[in-house]
């Protein structure tokens, strides 16, 4: 069975208000009982007004994240199982690997096992 969370943003302080910032500065909120906008700066009261249908919205918002609880709940109560992986290594890839590192070590064994046999024979040699 799905659980389907619808996500809302909400911002509740201390007082439960519906709140909207600016710069750490609040400018407005909406009471969670009336829905009546409060603008919180009268200065900008004049340079704008808020949208009509912020008071709806709230409502919808609130009303989700009320709704959802009991859905997060039961979902935090019953976790889904974590699905495991499980990794698969082609052997013949691994084996591919080992063998390549030996022959490597191997050609660089001889390279230097010739390298000192070179040395010797001209230290031997006489001048």
């Amino acid at each position: 069975q799905d659980i389907r969370v619808t996500m809302a943003f909400l911002n509740l302080s201390s007082d439960a208000q519906y709140d909207l910032e600016y710069d750490g500065d609040e400018l407005l909120y909406v009471d969670p009982v009336t829905y009546a906008i409060v603008q919180r700066l009268p200065e900008f009261a004049e340079q704008w007004t808020p949208d009509p249908q912020l008071p709806g919205d709230t409502y919808v918002s609130i009303g989700t994240c009320l709704y959802n609880i009991p859905t997060c709940i039961k979902g935090e109560k019953n976790p889904p199982e974590a699905i495991e992986v499980e990794v698969h290594t082609d052997h013949q890839v691994m084996e591919t690997a080992v063998c390549v590192c030996g022959v490597l070590l191997g050609v660089m064994g001889v390279a230097a096992g010739v390298w000192f046999i070179r040395k010797a024979n001209r230290s031997l040699s006489p001048l």
